[in-house]
């Protein structure tokens, strides 16, 4: 099954998502995948250190289920 992850809520308007060493994904029945991804979003979004991100995991349109991570941001030492 392939399936694509994309950000969920206001993230998704500016975001995308880029997977690392591969272009798909693809997943059997009753199993599981690993891979790595960055979580592009323009610096004038980011507007907390630490900000709470949705992803949708994705089979064509159809949601098949959601996950939450934490998104660090840039900070400036003084």
């Amino acid at each position: 099954m392939p399936v694509t992850l994309r950000l969920i809520g206001e993230a998704a308007k500016t975001g995308k998502i880029e997977l690392v060493g591969a272009s798909n994904i693809h997943l059997k029945q009753e199993d599981q995948a690993n891979g790595s991804f960055f979580i592009v979003l323009p610096r004038s979004f980011v507007t907390e250190r630490k900000m709470k991100l949705t992803i949708g995991l994705y089979n064509g349109e159809k949601l098949v289920t959601t996950l939450r991570t934490n998104f660090t941001g840039p900070f400036k030492f003084d």
